[in-house]
């Protein structure tokens, strides 16, 4: 198994981290992701692990619409509005 590395967009990697930075602040789900992983591989690869889910989690929404099952529920409400206007 290959492990994460530092290859691509150094932008886009730190505004991943930054992303699970707040998500583990202000979101549910991922605040709960977060205790365990921490244990087990240590602080910052758990926010890096986490960034590397978040960045699943945006190509599926992108890619094949589909909602995020962890999302807000008057978020994803929106969302099938908007996808059936197009």
């Amino acid at each position: 198994m290959c492990g994460i590395t530092k290859q691509g967009r150094r932008e886009l990697r730190t505004m991943l981290v930054e992303m699970a930075w707040a998500a583990v602040r202000t979101h549910e789900y991922w605040a709960q992701q977060f205790p365990s992983l921490s244990q087990r591989i240590g602080k910052a690869k758990a926010f890096v692990a986490l960034a590397r889910k978040l960045l699943v989690v945006i190509w599926h929404v992108l890619s094949k619409q589909e909602v995020d099952r962890h999302a807000i529920e008057a978020a994803r409400h929106g969302s099938f509005i908007r996808w059936g206007a197009y």
